[in-house]
């Protein structure tokens, strides 16, 4: 019940689910020069975690795992990692991508309740400093204690405007 509290109260601070930084905010970002930042999870090693402190249940797999993102302490992303495995550890394999203004970047990366200290589910709290360079993709990643930083690559990722200009000439249907 204290889990489903803590969501349903993140939920009401954290507008929609899927992201913490709204429409607007991205397309504003989109509209200046930008690199793109690709958060990849790999943790192999998620444990049984316990059950509210009042209930009497079994420590169990964790129904998810909360991910969250801010860049220099503005809200990015908050969405839902998903464990999978029919025994501990259970893993979390996933990852996700937006876009960031150029520059100097703190990035600040918590992963919430897939993690266990003292018998209670934790957050893990952790950073890194990026330098967004424009058209270029800078991915940190998480092996389950430690986010580490790889090198930036050129942005390479096609999309459907991609393929319809070169298929038409043309970056959108109203050009």
């Amino acid at each position: 019940m204290r889990r489903f509290l803590s969501f349903l109260v993140l939920g009401a601070l954290v507008p929609g689910c899927a992201t913490a930084s709204s429409e607007d905010r991205r397309a504003y970002i989109l509209a200046h020069p930008h690199g793109w930042v690709e958060i990849t999870i790999y943790d192999p090693n998620v444990p049984n975690v316990p059950p509210a402190e009042d209930s009497t249940e079994a420590w169990q797999r964790p129904s998810s795992c909360g991910v969250s993102v801010k860049l220099n302490d503005e809200p990015i992303l908050y969405q839902l990692a998903f464990p999978t495995g029919a025994s501990a550890p259970y893993s979390v394999s996933t990852g996700f991508r937006f876009p960031a203004p150029i520059g100097a970047t703190e990035l600040r990366f918590s992963y919430t309740d897939c993690r266990v200290a003292q018998r209670k589910a934790i957050s893990l709290e952790l950073s890194a400093i990026l330098f967004i360079e424009e058209n270029q993709t800078h991915e940190a990643v998480f092996n389950g204690t430690e986010l580490a930083v790889r090198p930036p690559h050129p942005n390479e990722v096609v999309t459907l405007e991609d393929i319809y200009q070169a298929i038409t000439g043309r970056r959108s249907p109203g050009e």
